[in-house]
C-alpha cells in the first residue's frame, strides 16, 4: 500500500478538468502535479517521479506540422510509455474523445490509440457508448471504467439576469438569442451555423458566436448576429450563458462536449444534431435533436427548445444531471481506480 499516491497529470492544458478534478482528489492523499510533457521528457522518465501518469488528450503529445514528424514523435512517445512501465510507473488515460476533432494524419492517430491499448493500466471513458466505440476500433484494453464527465462549478453559480447578461456583451436585442460557444470549425458544425444565419433571422432569431475561431467577417452584413471572438476566462462563461436562450450543438462527431455539460448544467435547453453522444441528454429530455443531413431544421427546431426552459420536467431534468454528475463522485471514482491497479502491483 502506499500511503500517499502522486500522480502526474499531462498534458497541462486549458480544459479545466485536470484542475477540477486534482482538487477533489485531495481529500483522499492524492498529489497531484500537472504539467506538459515536451520532445526531450520523453528521453528521460526517471523525471516523472510519480506512481502514476495520467494522460488526458493524446494529440498533444505527438502533433508536428509535417506527417513525418508526426510518425517520429509517436513513436517515442510510445517508446517513453514502454520505459515508464518498466520502471513501474502505472498509465492511466482519460479518453475524451475516441478520436482527435481533427486528424491531419489519421494514420499518426490510429497508431497511437493502438499502442495505448496495450501500454495503459486502464482508460477512464465518460459514457459507455464511447468505451464500446473506442474497443470497436481499437481492442480490448488492459483495464477499463467509465466516469462520467462532471458538471463545471461554473454552471452551479446563480445567473445573473438576461437583460444585464445582454447589456454585458453589448448584445442589443431583446426577443430569443441562440448561442454557438466554442471552436468555429467544421467538425462542431460552425458552417451549418452560418449558411442559416438568414433562416435565423427571418425567424427572428438573434445568433451568438463565441469563441476565438468566430470572426465579424464571417457574418458581414448580418444584422441578427453578434460574435465574441476573443477567448472567454470562465468568469464570463455566466453572463454568455444568461444572455442565451438556448445553445447550439450541431456537431459532426463528438464524444464528448464540454459545450453540452455547461448547457446543461446552466439549465439551458440545447438543439442537438443526432450523434450517439448526444443520446443522454436527449433520453434526459435537455433539448431537441435534429438529423445531421437535414441542418434546416437547427432552425426549426430553436424556438421549440427555447419553450422547454420553463417545463416542469426540464427544470427536474437539468437538477438531475447536476446531481448524478458531481465532482466529487468523480474523484472518487477515480481515486478507487488508482489504488485498484496499483495494488495489483
Amino acid at each position: 500500500m502506499i500511503a500517499r499516491l502522486r500522480i502526474c497529470v499531462a498534458p497541462k492544458f486549458r480544459n479545466p478538468y485536470q484542475q477540477l478534478l486534482a482538487r477533489h482528489l485531495e481529500p483522499y492523499g492524492v498529489s497531484t502535479r500537472i504539467r506538459d510533457l515536451e520532445t526531450k521528457d520523453f528521453f528521460s522518465p526517471s523525471k516523472i517521479n510519480a506512481d502514476i501518469l495520467h494522460l488526458h488528450w493524446l494529440h498533444m503529445f505527438y502533433r508536428s506540422t509535417s506527417r513525418l514528424g508526426g510518425l517520429a514523435r509517436s513513436r517515442i512517445f510510445i517508446l517513453f510509455l514502454r520505459r515508464l512501465r518498466f520502471r513501474g510507473v502505472r498509465i492511466v488515460v482519460t479518453v475524451h474523445n475516441v478520436l482527435p476533432h481533427e486528424m491531419k494524419y489519421p494514420e499518426v492517430d490510429l497508431y497511437v490509440r493502438r499502442a495505448v491499448v496495450r501500454l495503459a493500466d486502464v482508460l477512464i471513458f465518460h459514457d459507455d457508448r464511447a468505451r464500446n466505440e473506442f474497443t470497436r476500433l481499437f481492442g480490448q484494453p488492459r483495464g477499463d471504467v467509465v466516469i462520467p464527465h462532471p458538471v463545471y462549478p461554473e454552471s452551479l453559480v446563480p445567473l445573473p439576469e438576461k437583460r444585464k447578461a445582454r447589456e454585458y456583451f453589448g448584445i442589443k436585442h431583446d426577443g430569443l438569442c441562440a448561442l454557438f460557444f466554442g471552436r468555429g470549425g467544421k467538425q462542431k458544425g460552425y458552417d451549418i451555423v452560418l449558411e442559416n444565419v438568414e433562416r435565423f433571422n427571418a425567424a427572428g432569431v438573434h445568433v451568438i458566436l463565441a469563441g476565438r475561431d468566430c470572426r465579424p467577417e464571417h457574418v458581414s452584413g448580418a444584422t441578427n448576429c453578434s460574435v465574441l471572438s476573443s477567448f472567454l476566462p470562465d468568469y464570463e462563461l455566466p453572463p454568455l450563458f444568461a444572455a442565451a436562450d438556448v445553445v447550439l450543438l450541431p456537431y459532426r462527431s463528438c464524444t464528448t462536449s464540454g459545450v453540452a455539460v455547461l448547457a446543461a448544467g446552466f439549465g439551458k435547453p440545447a438543439v442537438y444534431s443526432d450523434l450517439p453522444a448526444f443520446a443522454p441528454f436527449e433520453s434526459a429530455g435537455l433539448g431537441r435533436f435534429f438529423a445531421i443531413e437535414h441542418p434546416e431544421q437547427l432552425v426549426a427546431l430553436t424556438a421549440e427548445a427555447s419553450a422547454l426552459a420553463k417545463s416542469p420536467s426540464f427544470l427536474k431534468a437539468v437538477q438531475s444531471f447536476r446531481e448524478e454528475n458531481r465532482w466529487e463522485a468523480a474523484a472518487e471514482k477515480t481515486y478507487r481506480t488508482y489504488r485498484l491497479f496499483l495494488e495489483d502491483q
